[in-house]
């Protein structure tokens, strides 16, 4: 069976795309071709990925966004991100479906064939109900879709693949029909197909007009801006764009119309939320600022300003997730004036610690710490302590639970709960974790975090403002970028994107990070993560021991927080943490004994006179031993303690000026070992 019999009794609106450096997929319109053309229709060299409207359109030129459409569609469609079940794929192959591999591995487009044209509202019903069935993408299924179409290529990544059938079929069904399959019912009535139509025939600005050049170039500005659909950004793009055409002697509210209809951003706001054009335009005409510009515009003013309702919702006005416009045309946030008056009445005579005290509220910092040193671990402890109350560091904060936002690209499910178990969560604790403590395991970002093309940003944004947390805890930064690491642009991209907005929000984040191969050089990667933050603190592990007792080995380690870089300059600029935990007969740490303290001064006196102790102590036994080589090891047995703790010893030795002349360091075994080579002076 031909491909093109998929397409049979429909015209294709065909789009060529080619990325470009940031991976995005840049699109151009090639025209309406029927199927009996598709066969010969080939991919571009410049241009190598086709792409198509699986709605007929009426307008060969124009994006789908903004395309007209025919008189009904003859597919049903949807897009599916992973692979199918079993079930899903009996379920796809009974409805005679036809399966695209669209490129990506797992990555299926699914469409069944119509026997008759079938009006929008009809089709987008049978694409919603085909999309739960398969748990496809619910952002696909608007008759403004675009779709891999066969034979083209896939580039996304610098690879090459072809987008190619995977399973056809010869059943076409009839919408009532396949409604039932799929359990679901037509609507009577299209509730969007007048959305963004308007009232009259708009008038048109005509080429002979001298503003139709400057016009147009805002047209195709406006349209670019919105190129990948940054839905975010729409209700801002719109009033700029109308603001615009304005100022450049656009004052006829026809040719506004005529204008608006031409911008992608409007159009499809307004075939989302089932609202008309003039609705739209209406309110942004009655924005102070744009009834300023009209009223000083020297071109005459023509027609009424369309219906605008007397009191709008906030939610009708505004996007979600996006800062309304006042009337300067700019965020009321954006530009924000110091009222020195009010902001000198504030008490800002202490610092305004979070639990621990070694972060403010509100403030940014990175975490570093090297591999499996107990960065999460510590972090998650902190986190704990802030939503349930506990002490941490030996400071009871405020007395208030915090909310917390975590997002982990790191640990496991095993990893989080055998850790929270040994912190001292019990099952008491559940509900209210689950209120206040938001752990977002692996989330699934549409793009990096430092990519200003991505949604992932904004998605990010958008959680943080359902969920309106204390601290925000980034796990780790590394896996939420996609530029080097060694460069500085994804670390001040993700400061413009993420830490900036959510200093504005007074909401605290820490994001944790990884050593480079040279510890004493920081953080691995670009001096431009250092530059982005309030503060960064570094952790090293400095000793080890471990303590039998009769519940059990109990591990001791001794942890080094270093405050390497600070804007402020508030608070200690070290702490020396201790971290216990005791191990049961299965190895397993043990609920409730893991915990992290900050050493007393006693706790230091006593570890220093034990560390003096265990220097004389090996020192007499390599006296004894005159030339012999002793490793790390077998100082370990010796003093009782870690190899790590004995060659820290060793180290001290070779500083010391009275003993250093009488140690030599040398190989055993690939090991180094150290040689007394006289006695003590």
């Amino acid at each position: 069976m031909s491909v093109a019999s998929l397409f049979a009794g429909t015209q294709l609106l065909v789009i060529s795309g080619k990325r470009n450096s940031q991976d995005k997929l840049r699109l151009q319109p090639r025209g309406l071709i029927s199927a009996r053309e598709f066969g010969s229709l080939k991919p571009e060299k410049e241009r190598p990925e086709l792409l198509f409207a699986p709605f007929p359109m009426t307008d060969g030129n124009a994006m789908p966004s903004i395309a007209r459409a025919g008189d009904g569609g003859w597919l049903v469609w949807t897009d599916v991100d992973h692979s199918l079940a079993r079930e899903q794929k009996a379920l796809a192959e009974e409805l005679g479906a036809w399966l695209l591999a669209s490129g990506t591995p797992g990555r299926r487009q699914v469409f069944i064939r119509l026997n008759a044209a079938t009006p929008a509202h009809h089709v987008e019903a049978l694409n919603r109900a085909l999309c739960e069935k398969l748990d496809g993408d619910p952002s696909k299924i608007s008759r403004a879709a675009i779709m891999r179409l066969p034979g083209g290529f896939n580039t996304k990544g610098g690879k090459r693949r072809c987008a190619r059938i995977t399973h056809q079929s010869e059943r076409v069904w009839s919408a009532p029909e396949l409604a039932s399959a799929l359990g679901t019912e037509l609507p009577d009535t299209d509730t969007r197909d007048d959305a963004h139509a308007v009232s009259e025939t708009p008038t048109a600005i005509r080429k002979s007009d001298p503003r139709y050049r400057r016009v147009m170039r805002q047209i195709d500005k406006a349209n670019s801006r919105f190129e990948f659909q940054n839905y975010g950004t729409r209700h801002s793009l719109m009033f700029g764009y109308v603001l615009t055409l304005v100022e450049l002697g656009v004052t006829d509210t026809a040719e506004l119309l005529w204008a608006f209809d031409q911008c992608d951003a409007a159009v499809s706001k307004c075939s989302d939320e089932g609202k008309s054009l003039e609705h739209h335009l209406g309110q942004i005409l009655q924005k102070p600022k744009v009834v300023e510009k009209l009223a000083t515009s020297t071109a005459e003013p023509g027609g009424a300003v369309p219906h605008q309702p007397e009191s709008t919702s906030a939610g009708e006005r505004d996007e979600p997730g996006v800062t309304s416009v006042d009337d300067d045309g700019v965020s009321a946030d954006r530009f924000p004036s110091l009222d020195w008056s009010t902001a000198w009445t504030q008490d800002y005579s202490s610092p305004d610690w979070l639990l621990g005290k070694f972060l403010e509220r509100g403030q940014q910092i990175a975490f570093v710490a090297g591999g499996k040193e107990g960065k999460s671990l510590l972090l998650l402890h902190w986190s704990l302590a802030l939503v349930l109350g506990w002490e941490f560091f030996g400071d009871k904060g405020d007395g208030k639970p915090k909310r917390v936002l975590y997002f982990d690209r790191e640990n496991n499910l095993r990893d989080i709960i055998t850790r929270a178990r040994s912190l001292g969560v019990t099952e008491k604790d559940l509900a209210t974790l689950a209120e206040r403590f938001i752990y977002k395991q692996f989330p699934a970002f549409d793009g990096t975090l430092d990519d200003p093309e991505s949604e992932a940003a904004g998605q990010l944004l958008a959680i943080v403002d359902e969920v309106k947390p204390d601290v925000v805890i980034l796990d780790t930064a590394s896996r939420f970028i996609k530029g080097n690491e060694n460069d500085s642009a994804p670390w001040l991209q993700l400061y413009r994107l993420v830490h900036a907005p959510l200093k504005a929000k007074g909401v605290a984040a820490a994001r944790i990070d990884h050593f480079g191969k040279d510890e004493t050089k920081g953080a691995r990667g670009n001096s431009a993560k250092a530059q982005d933050v309030d503060h960064v603190w570094e952790m090293t592990a400095k000793g080890e021991r471990k303590e039998r007792k009769p519940d059990g080995e109990w591990v001791v380690i001794t942890l080094a927080m270093k405050r390497t870089h600070t804007r402020t300059g508030h608070g200690d600029d070290s702490f020396t943490v201790v971290r216990k935990g005791r191990k049961d007969a299965e190895g397993m740490w043990a609920a409730g004994c893991t915990s992290h303290e900050l050493e007393s001064r006693q706790d230091r006196f006593d570890e220093a006179a034990d560390g003096l102790a265990d220097a004389e102590k090996l020192w007499a036994y390599m006296q004894a031993r005159i030339g012999v080589q002793i490793t790390a090891k077998t100082a370990a047995e010796v003093i009782g303690k870690s190899a790590k703790t004995a060659e820290r010893i060793f180290q001290g030795f070779e500083k010391d000026p009275m003993r250093k002349s009488q140690i030599s360091r040398g190989k055993v075994d690939r090991a180094n070992a150290w040689t007394c080579v006289g006695t003590s002076v």
